[in-house]
């Protein structure tokens, strides 16, 4: 990306490059539900994201307005010399700061087990994102007392709702995202801080991408319909063998239990993994809340990266 015209240096992220990229992120496995293609993918109307390979290492770059950053590390390829990793760290933010009118060049979805490596180079290494895992089973079961409100919900849905669940196809598109809209009315209305707000206008067009290109990006849903309506959907996708990521959840919070039914059952669906993460708060104090009440058996946490001053 270049500073000047802010035209793409390298190769823009395009969705036909998954096979590729998915192949690249099995070979650094993480626990952060955030280091997916399509994270990312869903975001590309805020943000411009090229690649390009440094010396083995493949490097993603997002830029928004005159900032650059790398939403990812460098992630090594078939050929990556790890002795190398520490120049590819130094060629990424050099890379940054001659391509960015900005000042905000930084290495963010850092996870626990790469940390240490920035810290040792030199690096300042802040806390980014904490996000929440949970085995898939406690999650189905909803056993013992610190799962009783969850039951209750459930079962309060099913016996009052005459409703259909199937899965979810890109030709849903159209009435999901008119649930969303009426979700994001009634979220501004309880919710009228100007950060919440403004999360809730962007993630339109991330929920845009998600579920009109469910197939293609992988991704697998859930729809409940009420009276034929869509009242609730929800879209995630694997992150690991053992991993599966609930990307996306929204239900018509007038209806009792539904968030809770969607929630679970879509968790039953994904048979062969052991933990879900329900990805990170984005910083909202009540979205924190409700993903704690699901009593998270793990917290795993994301890291900034950014250069000391001065160097």
């Amino acid at each position: 990306m270049d500073a000047v015209s802010g035209e793409t240096a390298g190769s823009p992220l395009r969705l036909d490059d998954r096979p590729f990229i998915d192949t690249v992120l099995s070979r650094a496995p993480s626990d952060l539900g955030a280091r997916t293609f399509a994270g990312v993918y869903c975001w590309r109307d805020h943000f411009d994201y090229a690649w390009e390979w440094i010396e083995g290492y493949f490097c993603l770059f997002a830029r928004y307005g005159v900032h650059l950053y790398m939403p990812w590390p460098p992630l090594p390829g078939p050929h990556a010399d790890p002795q190398k990793w520490g120049a590819v760290v130094e060629a990424v933010f050099r890379t940054m700061a001659n391509r960015s009118g900005g000042d905000a060049a930084r290495i963010e979805g850092v996870d626990d087990r790469e940390r240490a490596a920035f810290e040792r180079a030199g690096y300042e290494v802040l806390p980014h994102a904490t996000e929440y895992l949970y085995r898939r089973d406690d999650l189905v079961s909803l056993r013992g007392n610190r799962y009783k409100s969850k039951r209750w919900a459930w079962n309060d849905f099913v016996k009052r709702q005459v409703f259909t669940v199937a899965p979810l196809s890109s030709r849903d598109a159209d009435e999901c995202l008119d649930l969303y809209r009426r979700w994001r009315e009634e979220a501004k209305r309880k919710h009228p801080d100007p950060f919440s707000m403004a999360l809730a206008e962007d993630a339109e067009t991330a929920h845009r991408r998600a579920l009109t290109d469910l197939e293609a990006l992988g991704l697998s849903g859930l729809a409940v319909r009420v009276a034929g309506v869509v009242e609730g959907y929800t879209v995630g996708g694997p992150v690991s063998q053992e991993l599966f990521g609930v990307l996306i959840e929204i239900a018509n919070p007038a209806i009792r239990g539904l968030s809770a039914y969607l929630f679970r059952e879509f968790c039953r669906a994904q048979t062969g993994v052991t933990w879900i993460t329900a990805m990170d708060d984005s910083g909202l104090p009540a979205l924190a809340r409700a993903k704690q009440s699901y009593r998270p058996a793990r917290i795993v946490r994301s890291w900034l990266v950014k250069p000391r001053g001065g160097r």
